[in-house]
């Protein structure tokens, strides 16, 4: 019974965990046996959970919606080493290097509703006894699965949604074939590049075409923008504090 309560619950990080912290009768082994030695299936409980929710008009997904791509960490004990996977591992939410079970999840969101669509766990290549093991996946390789798990499902959706860690050429191509836009983003001081159009050049008289790259900061790239690249929004804080921010669309 503590499970589903708990499922129910409005709490920061959905998981076992927290679920323990804010109930007093309950018991962090009991949960992880409970959810561990469980004879279902869970990939076919998530399937018939995105069925029943894609089948009711007021829940399903619509094509102006978004995936969120992103990694969670669930925190251990330093002292725990045998969880499979858990290890000293850098943890976003902790902004920092702690021991830790990572995941990378995938989430659908429009204006109206939001639900978790499915997760991958994510194993670091120094656990398998293979040095090029077939069964470890990077996170971008698992990002990459959920998009595609996500389609396969019919969950509709115009963009990902995904921070600077996914933001490389291999993960934004993907996205591009799967025909879905992208909105990242990037920190000030990152450095950014733009390729212009070949140039001929002469060189020992032969010719042949070069391609000329200018490198600089983001920050120095959006004060050259005039105002109208950039689209004022709103963000709601879970607090309700109301903070103005401007996307570069």
């Amino acid at each position: 019974k503590i499970y589903p309560f708990g499922l129910q619950l409005e709490l920061k990080r959905t998981n076992i965990q927290t679920i323990d912290e804010c109930r007093p009768k309950s018991n962090y082994d009991s949960l992880h046996h409970f959810l561990t030695n469980s004879p279902w299936d869970e990939e076919k409980v998530n399937s018939r959970r995105i069925e029943i929710i894609q089948r009711d008009r007021r829940t399903r997904s619509c094509p102006d919606g978004s995936l969120v791509i992103d990694d969670v960490a669930c925190k251990k004990s330093k002292s725990t080493t045998k969880i499979e996977a858990a290890k000293v591992q850098y943890a976003g939410s902790e902004k920092g290097l702690v021991n830790c079970n990572v995941a990378v999840t995938s989430y659908y969101v429009d204006k109206i509703r939001d639900f978790p669509v499915n997760l991958e766990p994510y194993v670091p290549a120094d656990e398998f006894k293979e040095e090029d093991s077939p069964d470890f996946f990077t996170k971008i390789e698992l990002g990459k699965k959920l998009v595609l798990d996500a389609i396969e499902k019919g969950i509709k959706f115009k963009e990902g949604l995904i921070d600077n860690w996914y933001l490389c050429s291999d993960f934004v191509s993907f996205l591009e074939a799967q025909g879905k836009d992208w909105i990242s983003t990037l920190k000030k001081d990152e450095v950014i590049y733009r390729l212009n159009k070949r140039r001929r050049i002469r060189k020992k008289k032969k010719h042949r075409t070069k391609k000329r790259r200018r490198e600089f900061t983001v920050e120095k790239l959006v004060n050259s923008l005039p105002p109208s690249c950039f689209q004022e929004m709103t963000k709601v804080h879970k607090d309700g504090k109301e903070e103005k921010r401007y996307i570069w669309a």
